[in-house]
């Protein structure tokens, strides 16, 4: 939404993608990307921001689940 702000936006749905320009090319790219050593700071991460921190949502609030629960005499309200 925020590109459409201030440019033409038109999405156009293509059945196949051999034969179409651009298409074979853009399935190339990433491959040889992937064929190169990574540059850049380390530790390096192959999942997206997104999954990483829905992974570490899911283990705090589990970790914070178990702490309370391990305490005796306390109850949630």
């Amino acid at each position: 939404m925020k590109l459409a702000e201030h440019n033409r936006i038109q999405l156009i749905w293509v059945q196949g993608r051999m034969g179409i320009d651009g298409n074979e090319i853009a399935e190339q790219l990433p491959r040889e990307g992937a064929s190169h050593p990574i540059i850049g700071p380390e530790p390096l991460l192959g999942i997206s921001a997104k999954t990483a921190m829905e992974v570490i949502r899911d283990w705090t609030s589990r970790k914070h689940k178990e702490h309370w629960q391990s305490i005796c005499g306390q109850k949630q309200t």
